[in-house]
């Protein structure tokens, strides 16, 4: 999957446009005139995987005749020749792009209460300070898959990855308070487990845990609950609220 901003579609119809319509006179190298728009314009048939326009012999000359075009002098304008070659090719071309755009759908992402760039690649912005980089690698890795399901409105998905990394970190948070590692108990022990230990985790943390456990967790895990994007926003905030605390304690006991 690659990211596109809409905008590159826009400049890519523009350029095809363009260089369909130079005319004599034009001036090949100056910036952001028929050079540029050549260059925008090969590199995005390679973003855009048009396979089939890449492969077609008018694309191969249209290439050669750019490069005999970059080979001239920096003031260079275009000829009538020229324009009537790169016309005719672009005019081949174009017809191929149409048709192979025929079967490409865009699916564009909606605006949701919690910022898309966010969900999609700074997850960890969501969080306080200095927290989610504190966390292992596994609950980090499900917090941002969750978060990309929430941008892709995969909401129930969403809710699978942000939960099972919340069950990381209960058991991450176990261990650290107990020097032990590789604990595998099951959510509802541990938090037994953690408010019966001498000195116990803030009343809050642990009613948080149990709250989401049996609210969230096991109704999930169990398939009674679906989830409406709304719902999964609000789950990641009630995590992403518990792991800073939890994780703000362990500082506090440098344990962390």
């Amino acid at each position: 999957m690659k990211t596109k901003n809409i905008k590159d579609y826009v400049a890519f119809g523009r350029d095809i446009n363009y260089l369909r319509l130079v005319e004599p006179g034009f001036p090949y190298h100056k910036e952001n005139f028929v050079k540029d728009s050549f260059e925008r314009f090969i590199e995005n048939i390679d973003e855009l995987n048009l396979e089939v326009t890449s492969n077609v012999e008018w694309f191969s000359e249209l290439k050669e005749y750019k490069e005999r075009l970059d080979e001239t002098d920096s003031k260079y304008t275009l000829e009538k020749k020229d324009v009537n070659e790169i016309f005719l090719l672009m005019d081949k071309i174009n017809t191929v792009i149409h048709a192979e755009l025929q079967g490409r759908i865009v699916y564009v992402i909606t605006e949701k209460r919690i910022k898309v760039e966010k969900l999609l690649d700074e997850i960890k912005d969501l969080f306080a300070q200095n927290i989610f980089n504190e966390l292992p690698d596994l609950p980090r890795f499900d917090f941002s898959e969750g978060g990309k399901c929430i941008a892709f409105e995969r909401s129930t998905a969403g809710a699978f990855h942000i939960l099972r990394g919340m069950e990381g970190i209960v058991r991450w948070f176990f261990d650290k308070l107990n020097s032990s590692s590789g604990c595998k108990d099951n959510w509802g022990n541990i938090v037994i487990n953690l408010k019966s230990i001498s000195v116990p985790p803030p009343r809050e943390i642990l009613d948080q845990l149990d709250a989401i456990r049996v609210n969230y967790r096991n109704p999930t895990a169990h398939p009674e609950l679906t989830y409406t994007n709304d719902d999964v926003q609000d789950l990641l905030s009630e995590c992403i609220a518990v792991v800073n605390r939890i994780v703000n304690h362990l500082k506090d006991k440098k344990l962390i």
